[in-house]
């Protein structure tokens, strides 16, 4: 058995690990990353890559265009169809061209988003993650782990040669899905709704397709199906699709759909009875609403599927993952890089629970409305819509500086931006030597400070300061072309907002201040946790 070290070892190659990886790796970390199976989903199963995830991932360059590009649809040609089956009438449509519409020209947000499936984000996002320098492992099993006050022993296994390895790490990460044995061997509980319903996802190909979704391809269908509920969804290849459908687990096992059952279960989703297709995979699965109890132990960190298991009503699941990616990775990168303390890992639980939470919770009642109205059995509760879920949760941690009085709302309307800490920075329009940017553009590689025009002090007393910060004068060396940027982010014209590496809001002062250097000091070693 051999021996290794690394900073941080990730165990499960999904959307939250292989995210995890490659910010880790584009900050300078490069993490070893295990996966049990042989290589990233070939099922599409997760759908899209919404705004504020995209938010995140151009921080990357190329990155942005790359998950665009590995779309098969524009994403404002995109609808969601309620009905019996997929060639039957219509009970409800929705066209998302009128979201992106509200989101994008409505001035939220300035990204692209991509109507990918997981079976094309994975290998995007394993691309970058690799050209970073991340070391990523398929084929690839944890058989064991321990912990200490200094760091994490796991034994790894090639599931091709059996050959085994100790990886000695400072921190593990489990991103191994919703049944994660890393969670489960630290006795770590769920707590929620719990099971929905016992489910297949059934991917076929047809030749007959292209001619029954001609001017469709871009639609997911909710069915409410007199044999089933379930969905159906096409892919980049034009001759696949994929079904999902319900079963009763006390009348019927996963074990007794064979091909046969399951071509009979697609004919019955398009209701052509005579509909010729090939099985090409079945994955049964389990549609319910649970959050991990604690998302930390020690020196482990639970993300993705393993901290939070959601409906896949609203797309939601793989966003939340990447985001909780996202969210560790830049903050384990401070703490190992030694420009925080580490006490702002504990600020990971702190966000990340609550987002869980709501957005499980909004998921139940998408799964209500869209697909089982008639389950009278789950409560709806929630309290926030789709879109404060999407781009418009809140944080409070010590990583925020928060402002009195506070509401508790769980999130913030991202049309109106009040610029409170804690809440997501505001998309505003700016220009730099003549070039159009937005304020989403600045975040990304570390701490931004923007002041206002009469904001020079701060500016000057973030040069001075020895930290790793970045310092902008609205109305200087940037121009705020709508002169929206005092308003959506509450300051006047000497005051300045600490962006966080994620775009958050960690602290602002509406106007000046008679010290600002010793304020500046405080603030960031408050928001880093540094002694």
């Amino acid at each position: 058995m051999s021996d290794e070290r690394a900073p941080v070892l990730i165990v499960g190659g999904g959307l939250s690990g292989l995210t995890t990886a490659l910010f880790l790796a584009w900050r300078g970390i490069q993490p070893i990353l295990v996966e049990r199976h042989p290589g990233p989903s070939f099922h599409p199963r997760a759908h899209r890559v919404n705004e504020r995830t995209m938010e995140l991932m151009r921080a990357v360059p190329g990155l942005e265009d790359a998950l665009v590009e590995a779309g098969p649809w524009a994403i404002e040609d995109f609808a969601m169809v309620i009905g019996a089956t997929v060639t039957g009438p219509e009970f409800h449509r929705m066209n998302l061209a009128e979201e992106a519409e509200a989101v994008i020209d409505g001035g939220i947000t300035p990204v692209r988003v991509s109507s990918a499936g997981q079976d094309q984000i994975e290998p995007v996002l394993l691309k970058f993650a690799k050209e970073h320098g991340a070391d990523v492992r398929f084929g690839t099993e944890l058989v064991s782990f321990r912990q200490d006050e200094e760091g994490v022993s796991a034994v790894v296994r090639d599931r091709t040669s059996g050959a085994e390895t100790t990886v000695r790490a400072d921190y593990l990460i489990a991103a191994d899905g919703h049944r994660s044995t890393i969670r489960e061997g630290l006795g770590i509980g769920t707590h929620g709704v719990g099971t929905l319903s016992h489910n297949i996802n059934v991917t076929f190909e047809s030749d007959a397709l292209p001619r029954l979704m001609k001017g469709k391809e871009a639609t997911l269908y909710y069915l409410r199906n007199p044999k089933f509920t379930g969905s159906y969804i096409g892919t980049h290849i034009p001759e696949r699709g994929s079904v999902s459908f319900d079963y009763d687990p006390v009348k019927e096992s996963p074990d007794g759909f064979d091909a046969q059952k399951c071509l009979q279960r697609v004919r019955a989703a398009f209701g052509v009875w005579n509909l010729e297709a090939t099985i090409v995979e079945t994955l049964p699965w389990e549609m319910a609403s649970r959050v991990a109890d604690r998302l930390r132990d020690g020196r482990i960190f639970i993300i993705g599927d393993a901290a939070h298991q959601m409906t896949p009503a609203g797309g939601l699941g793989g966003q939340t993952a990447m985001q909780d990616g996202y969210d560790l990775a830049w903050k384990l990168a401070a703490v190992l890089q030694n420009e925080a303390g580490p006490g702002l890992l504990d600020t990971y639980e702190e966000e990340r629970a609550p987002v869980a939470e709501v957005t499980v919770a909004r998921t139940v009642v998408n799964y209500l409305e869209r697909l089982a109205p008639h389950r009278t059995d789950i409560p709806r509760d929630v309290k926030a819509d789709n879109i404060g879920v999407t781009i418009g949760y809140r944080y409070r941690s010590r990583a925020i500086l928060a402002e009195e009085p506070d509401d508790g709302l769980p999130t913030e309307n991202p049309r109106e931006p009040s610029g409170r800490p804690g809440t997501r920075g505001a998309h505003v329009v700016l220009e730099r030597d003549g070039a159009r940017l937005s304020t989403i553009d600045l975040s990304g590689a570390g701490f931004v400070l923007l002041a206002g025009p009469e904001g020079a002090a701060w500016t000057q007393a973030a040069g001075d300061l020895a930290a790793p910060l970045i310092a902008h004068r609205v109305g200087a060396d940037l121009q705020d072309v709508e002169g929206r940027w005092q308003e959506r982010y509450g300051v006047r014209p000497g005051g300045a907002v600490l962006l966080r590496p994620d775009g958050y809001i960690a602290w602002r002062s509406a106007d000046a201040v008679a010290e600002p250097k010793a304020v500046l000091d405080g603030v960031l070693r408050r928001v880093l946790q540094r002694t």
